[in-house]
């Protein structure tokens, strides 16, 4: 687990997203890893809910937070990305489910 970002509530969960590299334990393209309990003691690792693949975002999903409006509307990810060269971003982030107290689809 690194650069924990985004910690929510949602659903009856605690959601964690963090900073992640799924092709190994050495530096890459970041990713958010994702994780919820009910409880903090118990945790259920989650798909990886932010990942690079645009030309804006390329070399990784960076440091964020989570943005809890009140209902209806759904929680957002907001995420720093960085491109070759140097060049940053923001993006915006929603679950395709908010329905999904695991919030697995962003």
């Amino acid at each position: 687990l690194n650069d924990p970002n985004g910690l929510m509530q949602w659903g009856g969960l605690v959601h964690v997203f963090y900073q992640h590299n799924p092709h190994g334990a050495v530096w890459g393209p970041m990713h958010w890893g994702h994780a919820a309990s009910p409880d903090l003691v118990h945790w259920v690792h989650l798909p990886i809910a932010l990942a690079p693949g645009e030309a804006w975002d390329r070399d990784g999903c960076w440091s964020g937070s989570a943005v809890m409006p009140p209902p209806p509307p759904p929680p957002a990810a907001a995420a720093a990305a960085a491109a070759a060269g140097g060049r940053k971003t923001q993006a915006v982030a929603v679950p395709a489910d908010p329905t999904d107290p695991f919030l697995t689809r962003w």
